[in-house]
């Protein structure tokens, strides 16, 4: 009996080791074809121009003379923020404290004075042509942007100024502050999403700062067609497109440094702990152990991961070129694409970085509403400073123009004109895509109203 149970259990650890060695050779074989299709999949990449590396993001050498970043970093050494009180610049320039008080206008009229080199440095920049701040690409997900932080500050500089210059009655050099801080916006055209993020937080900014300055002020006309011609020439799309690129180089740089670990599995797990922040303990749940010695299944695994990613990011740089309104209509979403990703073999890199893709063109079509009708809104005052009215249409505005007005992102059509008393209403439909009636959207439920901007003469 007892040598019976001993061949037994001889025959059965026999079928395990030739089940273990099948295993092995089976996924090495679907490893060996995932990666000829792999490589395959980056050959075609490459030969459009497009980055399939982290240092392929650096901007082309700019001559010094040429480059803003030198000038921003001057400005960041300048600024002199009120430490006492650190809220007290973006209270102002967001419209959050009225310059009522001759207290407070007399310690921002100081705040200004002490900022006086570091405007004049913020402004020298803003005009310059190129920036480059030459981050350290080579360093993939570990790469930095510690200029966005000082650049919003200098945003806030500049709001501030033009909320000075307004309560002091010069209205065009309020605008001038403006159209400054819409061209700062330029310096974060990053080739990746962080940097057009932090790009439409500055752009949005300079929007609230222009439409405190026309809601009951009138600047001339030159100051408005100057600054209008400057704004329309601003473009987001492309930059949106390049910023997709970029997170698609990002994703090949994070899979090749897994995959290059002497173990890919315990790589793979760290990484997973590092990047990834669960929103639930279901997620969390979700999130597999990777067992020790399992090579052959990560390689494989990761394989068919990166493939996947890669079908996902041309189908967001795709998507990157169209206005939100078109993407909303598509289906499946990248959103429920996603959601399969779950079923095996998991594609677990790809859940992670697919999230960054999804409220993309959303929050760019937001920064081009804002762009259009703050172009519109200054053609409007143009108009009203020429002609002592303003016009029945936007189609008399775009005679006076000479050139077609931008159209709202959101409907496809021209941005809602209003005449209202001595002033006007002029909005765009926002996320909802619906029209609201001018009824201007709160910060807290962006997906409800309009974005609205309201003149009262």
């Amino acid at each position: 009996m007892d040598r019976k149970l001993l061949r037994t259990g001889m025959w059965i650890l026999l079928a395990l080791v030739v089940l273990v060695v099948l295993s092995t050779f089976i996924l090495g074989m679907l490893a060996g074809r995932a990666e000829k299709r792999l490589d395959e999949a980056l050959k075609q990449i490459a030969a459009t121009g497009d980055p399939v590396e982290m240092t392929q993001l650096a901007k082309p050498p700019i001559p010094d003379e040429e480059n803003a970043a030198l000038v921003y970093r001057q400005a960041f050494d300048e600024i002199e923020w009120p430490e006492d009180r650190p809220r007290f610049i973006k209270d102002i320039a967001s419209g959050k404290s009225k310059l009522e008080e001759a207290a407070v206008v007399s310690q921002a009229r100081d705040v200004l004075r002490r900022n006086r080199r570091a405007l004049e440095l913020i402004h020298q920049a803003a005009e310059m042509p190129e920036c480059d701040f030459q981050r350290d690409w080579s360093k993939g997900i570990d790469v930095v942007f510690p200029e966005f932080a000082k650049l919003r500050r200098c945003s806030r500089l500049l709001s501030f100024e033009s909320m000075m210059s307004l309560h002091a009655g010069r209205v065009d050099d309020a605008v001038e502050a403006c159209s400054a801080n819409f061209r700062l916006s330029n310096a974060m055209d990053e080739p990746y999403p962080t940097g057009q993020w932090a790009r439409y937080g500055i752009i949005t900014m300079a929007s609230k700062s222009l439409n405190t300055i026309l809601r009951d002020s009138q600047p001339s006309s030159e100051a408005c067609l100057s600054a209008a011609e400057e704004i329309g020439k601003m473009e987001l799309t492309p930059s949106s497109v390049e910023a997709m690129k970029g997170q698609r180089a990002l994703g090949i740089w994070c899979f090749n440094d897994v995959r290059s670990s002497p173990n890919p599995p315990r790589a793979l797990a760290e990484f997973i702990s590092r990047v990834h922040v669960p929103t639930s303990e279901s997620e969390e749940a979700r999130v597999p152990q990777i067992a020790p010695g399992s090579h052959s299944f990560a390689k494989w695994s990761l394989m068919i991961d990166e493939l996947t990613y890669l079908e996902l990011m041309e189908r967001g740089i795709k998507e990157a070129a169209l206005p939100y309104r078109e993407v909303a209509s598509i289906e499946p979403s990248l959103e429920k694409e996603r959601e399969l990703l779950r079923q095996f073999p998991p594609r677990i890199m790809t859940m992670i970085f697919a999230r960054s893709a999804s409220g993309a063109a959303l929050r760019r079509d937001w920064g081009i509403a804002d762009l259009g009708l703050a172009e519109v809104s200054l053609l409007l005052k143009a108009y009203k400073a020429e002609r002592r009215k303003y016009p029945d249409s936007l189609a008399e505005l775009e005679e006076f123009a000479g050139r077609a007005l931008p159209e709202d992102p959101f409907s496809g059509e021209d941005l809602v004109y209003h005449r209202e008393g001595e002033g006007f209403l002029l909005y765009s439909w926002a996320f909802n895509l619906k029209d609201d009636g001018g009824v201007a959207s709160k910060p807290r439920w962006p997906d409800e109203g309009d974005i609205v901007i309201q003149c009262t003469r």
